[in-house]
């Protein structure tokens, strides 16, 4: 009855327009929502398993094992999202592998690497171990990048917080009704001080 309920609702306001427009603006809000969602979860798994992952590759590959028997063996001990996340190792070893089409795009680097290591075909674990110390390196400056972003979205946040407290008292003590085109320049100049300090924000990064 859950999952049969927006159709139904569908059939309901389909003859009011603006009601289907918001209706379906909802809808694929949620997708959108439930897609940001979802990736941010590969991301996290991600950044918790690649590194174990090379271990894996690591190991097979010092036991004696060849390349693909070593990728096979990795990848039959994963379990969940782990599989879809490292599902592009299965082909990884193919001359025509295509980056841009089987991973997000945080993900192209580590791959990329991947490829060319095993398609160098000379001391791979040696090549591996030394990937893994450089990603180590690389998750340090990222963390560091990563707080900075934070400490950017709590000061945003409080100036949202500041900002609402004074339009609220501004509301009730000056009639702003009245003035209706100063509310929308004031909220314009706003919005685009908080686009500006997330695009600067977002520049920051952490040099290696």
């Amino acid at each position: 009855m859950i999952l049969t309920s927006p159709m139904y609702f569908f059939v309901f306001i389909k003859e009011h327009f603006p009601l289907l427009t918001v209706y379906i603006g909802l809808i694929l809000a949620s997708l959108i929502f439930f897609s940001f969602i979802y990736e941010i979860k590969l991301k996290k798994v991600f950044l918790l398993s690649h590194l174990q992952v090379i271990d894996g590759l690591i190991l097979q590959i010092r036991a004696g094992y060849s390349n693909q028997k070593a990728i096979s063996e990795t990848l039959s001990r994963m379990i969940g999202v782990e599989n879809i996340i490292y599902g592009p190792l299965q082909s990884i070893l193919k001359s025509d592998f295509d980056l841009h089409t089987k991973n997000y795009r945080w993900m192209r680097f580590y791959f990329s690497e991947l490829h060319s290591i095993f398609k160098s075909e000379v001391r791979i674990s040696e090549q591996l171990e030394m990937f893994k110390r450089g990603l180590k390196v690389q998750n340090r400056f990222l963390a560091r990048t990563s707080q900075v972003t934070r400490q950017i979205k709590a000061q945003a946040l409080v100036a949202c917080l500041v900002y609402g407290l004074i339009f609220a008292l501004s509301y009730y003590q000056l009639d702003l009704m009245n003035s209706l085109t100063t509310v929308i320049f004031s909220l314009a100049l706003f919005l685009i001080g908080i686009f500006i300090i997330f695009k600067l924000g977002g520049k920051i990064q952490w040099k290696i």
